[in-house]
Order: structure tokens, then sequence, then C-alpha cells
């Protein structure tokens, strides 16, 4: 990857790589299979990119639309509810797992499918966020 003579900015070839790699990424495009037929390896281009904190900035907001537009389809589809809880239950498996064994007590479900103790656990884990002063 290029860089321009002038250490404080990044050549124009260089972002330019980085955005089009970064549109592969939003796409759901595995990082090897979006640097194929681009003129840098993987690793040259990881190495690029822990350099230089604006160009990984452009790399995770494309991550962050990937992440933001697979969750919208979950949560907006035919099926949100269910979608929900299995998202739920795969990231946030200490809250919102299912009881491992077939002796567990059944626990009656409430509107969106979750147990009292589930949803006394997400209670529990908000009060412990810290808080933030938006002033």
């Amino acid at each position: 990857m290029n860089n321009s003579t002038d250490s404080g900015s990044k050549s124009t070839d260089t972002v330019a790589l980085v955005k089009r790699v970064s549109e592969h990424l939003a796409k759901g495009i595995p990082l090897k299979l979006a640097l194929a037929g681009e003129p840098v390896t993987q690793a040259e281009y990881e190495k690029q990119l822990r350099r230089s904190p604006e160009l990984a900035a452009l790399q995770d907001v494309a991550r962050r639309e990937l992440l933001e537009d697979a969750l919208d389809a979950l949560l907006n589809g035919k099926n949100a509810g269910a979608n929900i809880r299995w998202w739920l239950g795969t990231f946030y498996p200490e809250i919102f797992a299912k009881p491992e064994t077939k002796d567990a007590p059944v626990k009656k479900p409430t509107i969106l499918g979750w147990t009292e103790e589930q949803v006394e656990r997400v209670r529990e884990a908000a009060r412990n966020l810290p808080s933030v002063d938006y002033a």
C-alpha cells in the first residue's frame, strides 16, 4: 500500500483501497476475499490499518453497517420475536440460554417468550450499567 510523500496524509490510492475493501466487508464478504485482486496482501493491509486510525475507522464503519443491516433484518422480519430470542440467546447466553438439563423446571414464558427470571436478569444488568452524563 502506497503512502504519499507527505507523512501526515494517506495517498489517494490507499484510501480508495480501504473504501473498496470496506464496501465488500459491509456486504458480509470476508476480508481475505475482499482483498482478492487487490495489489496488497492481507498482512500488509492489516499492518496499514494498525498504523492509521483514520483508515481503520473507515473499515470499522463498514463492519458496523453490516451488523446494523443484519440486526435490522432479524428484528424487523416476519419472525422478529423468535429472531430476537435467538440473537439474545446466542450473544448473551449467560442471561438467555436455555437450561442444559431436561430436569430443569419449566418456567412460564412471558409475551416475548422470555421467562420472568430472564427478564429480571436483564433488569438487573441494566441497573448495573454505568451512568453517562450527556451534558
